[in-house]
């Protein structure tokens, strides 16, 4: 039982570190030179439109995708016809995000989702997934909000 304790202590530091390190990142990411910006706007554009073409066009009204670390929110899936919930640990990135996405975003750990079983259509998780110490569990959540097992873009 001590060795449980002590491992979810270290989880909860690690998180707690994670979290800590994109806060403060928020001002190095804002004040990123002109020429850093543009390199980093197409290679995540290139990124993001490889995601739309695998994801697809809604096949039903009000389709939700799960954007899972969404950061400051990137309004790419805007005029996708989804309605998106974004995600991200950082209550930082969660406030700026509300201003690019809409109000359906949500502080969490990706290994503990506040959402309902089978709630979402579809799910991307780029440039996130990496930062969750258990991936195992954080796919886990994936798996049980999605009502059905097919949709996921993971990178």
């Amino acid at each position: 039982m001590k060795t449980l304790i002590n491992n979810l202590e270290g989880e909860c530091k690690i998180k707690k570190d994670v979290e800590e390190l994109f806060d403060r990142s928020l001002d190095v990411w804002s004040n990123q030179g002109k020429v850093d910006r543009i390199w980093t706007e197409l290679h995540y554009y290139g990124r993001y439109t490889l995601v739309a073409r695998i994801l697809g066009e809604p096949t039903k009204k009000d389709e939700i995708l799960i954007i899972a670390g969404c950061g400051r929110g990137d309004p790419f899936f805007d005029d996708s016809g989804y309605s998106i919930i974004g995600f991200d640990l950082s209550i930082e990135s969660c406030k700026d995000a509300k201003k690019k996405i809409g109000p359906r975003v949500i502080q969490c750990d990706m290994e503990y989702i506040p959402l309902k079983t089978s709630c979402a259509d579809k799910i991307t998780a780029i440039y996130s997934l990496v930062y969750v110490p258990n991936k195992l569990r954080a796919l886990s959540e994936f798996e049980r909000i999605l009502r059905c097992r097919v949709q996921s873009v993971l990178s």
